[in-house]
Order: C-alpha cells, then sequence, then structure tokens
C-alpha cells in the first residue's frame, strides 16, 4: 500500500508537469522573488558570538549578566615590543602617545587608554599600596627609599634644621640656593604623585595600548570600522617610529579577521564549486542544457529557502551562513539522479510531447522512491541537532534540513517542467552509449563483485584497522589552530603568550562593590578572601581587576608604612601654619642666611616653599594611614573602569592563567580551579571550555539521534531490516574510514569539522537507498543495485558533493579547510563503498536466496 501510494502520487505529478509546466514554473517564480525581496529587506545577520548559546544555560547567563553589567565591548589591542637599546623605553612611550593622539582623532573610535597619572587619582595613599613590587623594578622600596631621603627636609622644626636639610638636597651648594630648596619640597610629591601605571605592562617588554570602538549592529563583521581604523592609524605611527615593531590583537580583532577571511573563502569556494560542478555535468550528460537547467531549479530552491529562513528565524549567524555551500553540494544531487535515468530511458519512448510524459512518469517512478527517502534522511539526519542547547548548532541544522528538503521538491518540480519547455525532445538528449565516458556501465564493480568473499574479508579487516584509529581520535578544542596562520592579529597573540605576559583570555568573577555594601569592611574581608584565594591555585599566574587594589604583600606593605611613620615621627607629618612657626635662626647660620636675606627675603622665601612642603607631609600623612581602605573610586576613570561596572555596584576580579589554555588538559584544570573558588566564575576560558564540551556532547547526540531516525526512516521505506541495514552500510563504512583517515593524517576532530557527526550519515545513507531501491526492481542486473542510471547518479552526486567540499581544501581559514578535507575524505569513502563492496554484498545475497531456495526445494522433493 506503501509503494503503490507513492508510486501513484509520483506518477499523477508526472502527468501534472508534463502538461502545465509554465504555470508551474509561474507560481515558482513568484515565490522565489517574494522570497529573496522578503529576505533582502528583513534578514540580518546576528553578529554576536554568544547568541550563538543558549541564554538558559546557567554558566553562559553568568557571562550574558557580566557582559551587560560592565557593559563589556571587544577591546582591540595594540602590543608594542619595547626596544632593548638604550633609550628604548622612552622611544616605545613616545610611539604609544603618538598614536594615542592618532587614535582619539578619528571617528570609528570611542576611548583609548594605555595608562594613568598618579595625579589623577583622588586619594595619594594609592601609589605606596598598590605600586608593583616585583623585580627589578620594586618600585613600592624605591618609594620608601625616597621618602627617608627628604625625611629630614620635613622633620625640620627651626630655619636652622630647615637650612641644613635644604642646602644637602641642594648639594651645599653656596651662596644658598633658594630654588633647590623649593624643588626639593616638590620632589616628594612629585614622586609620589605624578608615576605612570601602564595598562598591562609585562615584564617590561610589552606595552598595551587599549581600544573601544562602536559596533555596528546586524553587521557581518560589527568590529571592521573600529579595527580599520585602529590599523590605519597604527600604519601611519609605524611610519614615523621605523625601529618599533608593533601590532593589533585581541579577541574583537581575530574575529574580525576570522569573519573577514571566512567569508572570503566560502564566498569563493561556492563560486569555485558552482562552476566546477557545472563543468562536471556538462561533460558527464555531453550538453549544457540539463546541467543549465538543474542548477536554475537548484538557485529557486536555495531562493525558498533564504525565504523560509527570514520568516521562521529571522537572521543568519557564523554557523549557519554556510548552508549555503551545503545547499548547492546536495541540492544538486536530486536533480542528477532525475537527469541521468531521464536520458537513460528517453529513447524508448516516442518523440514529442506525449513521449515526454512517459520517460518523465518512468524517471519519477524509478529515481523518486530514492530521492524522497534520501532527502529525508538528509534532513532529519540535520534536524537532530535540535536536540542541542546549541543555538548556532540548532539553527544550522534547522535551517539546512528544511532547505534540502526545499531543494528536492524544486528539483521534482521545476527541473522537470523546464526539461518540458526547454529539453524534450529525443534529439537534445544523447544516447548514454555515446557518452564519451559512460558511467552507466560502472566496470570497476565486476573485480570485487566476481570475487565477494574475498572483498568481504578485506573489507571487514580494514574496517577493523579503522575503527581503532576512530577510537584514537582527539577533539581539539584550540580554536587558535582554526584561524589563518598568516594573520597578524594571531601571531601577537601568539607573542603576547611566548611572553608570559598578561593574556587576552582570563577568567572573571564579579562581586559586589564594598563601597555600596551595608558593611563595608566585611565586604572588602570577603573580596580579600576570593582574591587571595584565586591567587592560590597553582594554575593561576597572577589576578587583576579590583585585585589590583590588594597585593599579594599588602599586609608586608602596611607593617613597612606603619614602621616609616614612627621612623619619620609627628613632625614630618605635621603640616606648618606659617613660616615664623619654625622660629629664628641660630647662632652660626647667618653665612647661609645672609645671602638668602638679601637675595628674596625670609618671608617671600618661605611662603613659596612651605605650601609645596605641606602637601608632601598631607600626601605622606594620607598614605601611612593603613586602615583606610583603597576603593576603585579613588581611581580616574581608565582604572575604574578597569575594576568596576559603570554603575560602580559591582567590582570584577581578572584571573590569568599560569599556562597555555589551549592545552585541553591546562584548559580543564584552569577551569576547575577558578569554579572551585568560585562556582559563577566566567570569562573567556569558561566560555571556551563549557562551549567546547557543550559542541563535542551536542554533535554525539545529534549524531547518534541521526544513526537511529535515519535507521528508522529506512526500515519505514522498506519494511525489512536487512534491507534498511543494507542502506545504512556505505556510509558506515564511510564513516569509520573517514576517522581511520583521520587518524593516520593526525587531522583531530575540531570545533569546525565536528558538524560531520551527523551530517555524513544524513549525506551518505543517499546513495544507499537508491542502491536497494535498484536492486530491489531488478535484482539480478549486474552491477547488483547499480543499474539503470543508478550507478551514474550515485558516482556523479558524490563527485558533486566532493567537489563542494573538496574546495574548501584551498581556504585559508583552517577551520574551513579542515571541515572540506574531512567530508570530501568521508564522501569518497562512502562511494568507494557504494562501488566496491555494496555489488560484492548484493552478489553474497543473491547466493544466500539461490541456496535457501535450493534447500526448500530439496526439502519438498524429499518430503514428497
Amino acid at each position: 500500500m506503501h509503494d503503490r501510494l507513492r508510486n501513484n502520487l509520483l506518477i499523477w505529478w508526472a502527468g501534472m508537469v508534463s502538461r502545465h509546466p509554465k504555470a508551474i514554473l509561474v507560481m515558482c517564480a513568484i515565490v522565489a522573488v517574494a522570497s529573496v525581496g522578503l529576505s533582502t529587506a528583513s534578514l540580518r545577520f546576528q553578529s554576536d558570538r554568544n547568541d550563538l548559546l543558549s541564554p538558559s544555560l546557567p554558566w553562559n547567563k553568568y557571562y550574558i549578566d557580566y557582559t551587560d553589567g560592565f557593559q563589556v565591548d571587544d577591546t582591540i589591542i595594540v602590543a608594542l615590543e619595547v626596544p632593548q637599546a638604550e633609550g628604548g623605553r622612552e622611544k616605545a612611550e613616545e610611539f604609544v602617545d603618538t598614536l594615542v593622539k592618532n587614535l582619539e582623532a578619528r571617528e570609528a573610535i570611542k576611548s583609548v587608554w594605555w595608562g594613568f597619572e598618579w595625579n589623577e587619582a583622588n586619594s595619594d595613599p594609592i601609589l605606596l599600596r598598590i605600586a608593583p613590587n616585583d623585580p627589578p623594578d620594586n618600585e613600592f622600596e624605591s618609594y620608601l627609599n625616597r621618602i627617608r631621603r627628604y625625611a629630614p627636609l620635613l622633620k625640620a622644626r627651626n630655619f636652622t634644621q630647615f637650612i641644613a636639610a635644604a642646602n644637602k638636597l641642594g648639594g651645599n651648594s653656596s651662596p644658598f640656593d633658594p630654588d633647590a630648596v623649593s624643588i626639593g619640597g616638590e620632589r616628594i610629591r612629585e614622586y609620589l604623585a605624578t608615576q605612570k601605571i601602564e595598562n598591562g605592562k609585562v615584564t617590561g617588554e610589552l606595552l598595551f595600548v587599549e581600544i573601544e570602538g562602536e559596533s555596528v549592529e546586524g553587521a557581518i563583521d560589527p568590529m571592521a570600522p573600529t579595527v580599520e581604523a585602529s590599523r590605519q592609524a597604527l600604519d601611519e605611527v609605524r611610519t614615523q617610529f621605523p625601529g618599533i615593531n608593533a601590532g593589533l590583537t585581541g579577541l574583537s580583532v581575530l574575529e574580525s579577521d576570522e569573519s573577514t577571511v571566512a567569508t572570503f573563502d566560502s564566498t569563493l569556494c561556492s563560486i569555485a564549486a558552482a562552476t566546477l560542478i557545472t563543468l562536471l555535468l556538462i561533460y558527464a550528460f555531453g550538453t549544457w542544457r540539463a546541467p543549465f537547467l538543474a542548477v536554475i531549479a537548484l538557485g529557486a530552491g536555495v531562493a525558498l529557502s533564504f525565504g523560509y529562513l527570514t520568516l521562521a528565524i529571522g537572521h543568519l549567524q557564523l554557523l549557519s551562513i554556510v548552508f549555503t555551500v551545503i545547499l548547492l553540494g546536495l541540492g544538486i544531487d536530486f536533480g542528477i539522479h532525475i537527469v541521468s535515468h531521464y536520458e537513460l530511458v528517453r529513447h524508448k519512448f516516442p518523440a514529442g510531447a506525449e513521449g515526454f510524459e512517459q520517460t518523465l512518469r518512468d524517471t519519477l517512478k524509478t529515481t523518486g522512491p530514492g530521492i524522497i527517502t534520501g532527502a529525508v534522511t538528509t534532513a532529519v539526519a540535520f534536524s537532530t541537532t535540535l536536540f542541542t542547547d546549541f543555538t548556532g548548532i540548532a539553527e544550522t541544522g534547522h535551517i539546512a534540513g528544511v532547505g534540502v528538503l526545499i531543494c528536492m521538491m524544486c528539483m521534482i518540480a521545476v527541473l522537470p517542467a523546464l526539461m518540458r519547455l526547454f529539453h524534450f525532445d529525443l534529439h537534445q538528449v544523447r544516447p548514454f552509449a555515446k557518452h564519451k565516458i559512460n558511467l552507466h556501465a560502472l566496470g570497476v564493480s565486476d573485480p570485487p563483485m566476481r570475487r565477494p568473499v574475498i572483498t568481504l574479508i578485506l573489507t571487514v579487516t580494514l574496517f577493523a584497522v579503522a575503527l581503532l584509529g576512530m577510537l584514537g581520535t582527539r577533539f581539539d578544542n584550540n580554536l587558535m589552530n582554526l584561524y589563518p596562520r598568516h594573520l597578524e592579529s594571531l601571531q601577537w597573540n601568539d607573542k603576547i603568550a611566548e611572553y608570559s605576559g598578561l593574556d587576552i583570555w582570563y577568567g572573571v568573577s564579579v562581586m559586589p562593590n564594598p563601597e555600596f555594601a551595608e558593611n563595608p569592611a566585611e565586604a572588602h574581608r570577603k573580596l580579600r578572601e576570593r582574591i587571595n584565594a584565586f591567587r592560590a591555585k597553582p594554575t593561576v599566574r597572577s589576578v587583576g581587576g579590583v585585585a589590583r587594589l590588594y597585593p599579594a604583600d599588602e599586609a608586608e606593605r602596611k607593617r613597612k608604612l606603619e614602621a616609616l611613620k614612627k621612623e619619620l615621627g609627628p613632625a614630618a607629618l605635621t603640616p606648618v601654619k606659617d613660616p615664623a612657626d619654625l622660629g629664628p635662626p641660630k647662632t652660626g647660620s647667618s653665612l647661609i642666611l645672609g645671602p638668602l636675606e638679601n637675595a628674596l627675603g625670609f618671608k617671600t622665601v618661605f611662603k613659596r616653599i612651605q605650601p609645596k612642603l605641606n602637601d608632601a607631609r598631607r600626601t605622606l600623612e594620607a598614605a601611612f594611614d593603613t586602615q583606610r581602605e583603597i576603593n576603585p573610586s579613588d581611581l580616574p576613570p581608565q582604572g575604574q573602569r578597569e575594576m568596576a561596572s559603570p554603575d560602580g555596584k559591582l567590582v570584577q576580579i581578572k584571573i590569568y592563567p599560569k599556562y597555555d589554555i589551549w592545552d585541553l588538559d591546562n584548559l580543564e584544570v584552569f577551569h576547575n580551579d577558578l569554579v572551585d573558588v568560585d562556582p559563577e566564575v566566567t570569562g573567556s576560558p569558561r566560555q571556551i571550555y563549557e562551549s567546547g564540551k557543550l559542541m563535542y556532547s551536542s554533535y554525539r547526540i545529534a549524531g547518534g539521534f541521526a544513526l537511529v531516525l535515519v535507521l528508522i526512516i529506512v526500515l519505514f521505506d522498506f519494511r525489512n531490516l536487512v534491507d534498511a541495514l543494507l542502506c545504512m552500510l556505505p556510509v558506515v563504512l564511510g564513516f569509520v574510514a573517514m576517522f581511520g583517515i583521520m587518524y593516520v593524517v593526525g587531522e583531530p576532530i575540531n570545533p569546525a569539522n565536528i558538524i560531520v557527526l551527523p551530517l555524513m550519515f544524513g549525506i551518505g545513507v543517499d546513495a544507499g537507498v537508491h542502491i536497494v531501491h535498484r536492486y530491489q526492481q531488478h535484482p539480478r542486473h549486474r552491477p547488483y543495485g547499480l543499474t539503470h542510471g543508478t550507478g551514474k547518479g550515485i558516482t556523479l552526486t558524490s563527485l558533486t558533493t566532493m567537489i563542494g567540499f573538496a574546495t574548501m581544501m584551498f581556504a585559508r581559514h583552517r577551520g574551513i579547510k579542515s571541515l572540506g578535507f574531512v567530508l570530501a575524505v568521508g564522501i569518497t569513502m562512502t562511494l568507494i563503498g557504494c562501488l566496491i563492496v555494496m555489488p560484492a554484498v548484493l552478489r553474497l545475497r543473491n547466493r544466500a536466496r539461490a541456496y535457501r531456495r535450493y534447500k526448500a526445494i530439496k526439502a519438498a522433493s524429499t518430503s514428497a
């Protein structure tokens, strides 16, 4: 009943197309044009890669909350190597200052920063509390020594003591130089208040400039304007400083460069694939007309798919943007099967419209069941991704699955209608016997078919070896291995890792800002406790963000400050209200005092000097207040941005890894250490780790579902378990062989090629379905399952799919190249299974059937 109903529908449809081709084409054209118009007007590109993940995932929700709360924009980083030659540091800083001015003058740049002066801060004790204390700088100890040097000047409580200290600082000049005294007073304040703290100083070898720009919503590359403006500015400044080595990097730059290369490669691959497929079909069919009509029908299917995409989802994203290439490789297959059988049987029927209808009925009746089942199994294989929490994968599977069905329907409707109008007469169809390459004959299947047992033994042996390789194939979640090698941004990312400096990939722990807490002291205690817990983890190199306000040696610093305060005594920290408070000069100071009074006058000199000294005394008094907590609001805007959210309610701890997190083992340990301290920790390492696990498990689940569902569908189609398993045989062989070859050549599973897990079952089973259908119709015709155009159709569809994916192997993007290689190998192995293994297995099946019949006849004759 099932087969009869399907065949009747196909025959009825062949009559409809033959009698009303223009009406069908007009309706399809209207819908196609409307789909293109709708997509052009409404389809947008979803550029936020975080949208590829489900917001319901707890760890992804932490990241979304973090990016929303801190208004995190992807930051562009200019990394600069400090020249080792004398004066290199000054030249590097001059380069940075020039670059910052150039960047600030550009419209695409929102803000630029590379450090800030401490005299921009709201509180003087900041410097001493958080000054760098790592060799060789050891700035904290250096500041303490400078204070000791100027202490006599501050402690002087009478004029004689003051003049003696001032003379010592001035180099014991005589006559006394009042400017030396003034400068001495200023130096204390200067050293405490005008030191620059650099953003991302890395062991004195690298400097960072951070750039924030405006992203363009809905663009394929939202940060392109900012990246381009930054590159232009950097190129201009490089010409002024030829000895400085600097470059752009950062996550946004890497993603922007990747999008540019991937878009270019995908476009070029699509054009190359379409051209090569068309040329192959023209050569195989001996005419340009049939391939050209098939491509038009495929174009209609792609246009309708875009219309569905716009209505059902409304956007494309980084993963689903490749669905056009997938449809080009798969959608044309349905047309190939139709044209292959059509040209085979066209000359069996009379010329004219009546003969065309008879030919089309025969074609659809013969190839239609395989086409429909193949399309459904492919669509189901794609649709298994809907069971995952990976939104990007689910959307890609949804679009590609429905697109395959739409392309199949267009091939059954649009292609025959076009053939009715432009390709139906006998003289326009070359008999297959006259083709230069007769793919219908397929002599390659003869030798293995003659020795089926040997073929089967070799197949099982190679399958077992490939299975061992498959089990040893590893998953590589290192996104850096997918980027093109030539990218400057990637090279600078590697350079940063080489210097073991601040990594652009760091964890983030978010806590309430103690300034807004009901109990600030308790909030500071909890914040310190968490920071120190992160510092104690063996995989953590350093902590940043608000942790800079809580140095690891904070207690020791406070002890040294308190000791120095006691050493200086109250006199050094008490401002002088009036110069006269110093008292009259003592005997013996006249040699100095005389010239000084004659030069400027006693009161004039000290009215000028004392405000500077009093500023220094107040600075020190505040610096020695070790009980006062330092808050992000004490910093200038650049420093606050590094530590607190825009509203100031939250602060962030940045945790930098000690080891390369692109090593999966290192990443797992680092991730576990972070989660052990803060279960709600977020940031790039956790996103990479969790999304990699999710992607791997999602595709494994999708692959398992695809295998089971495809088997159920073919079982429903054939209603025989043996036939269903035979349909699956070529794709299972191809799948395992593909992984075996991947293991041999060292190609790992990665986030780009892991899509093969469900995709291979959907693509590969199509060939097995056609073979078994043909075998059921002609069980004794050789080569088994490949007669009546099926062998040619399978070969051409496999070749076109292989071409579509093989063109990706020439891409610069290593992820696209990897996907192309893996799928091209998988389809090749599946084709070998169809042409060599399947005929041998089917011959053994015929032998088994013949033996059972012989046994039955012998048993019957014996009983008689």
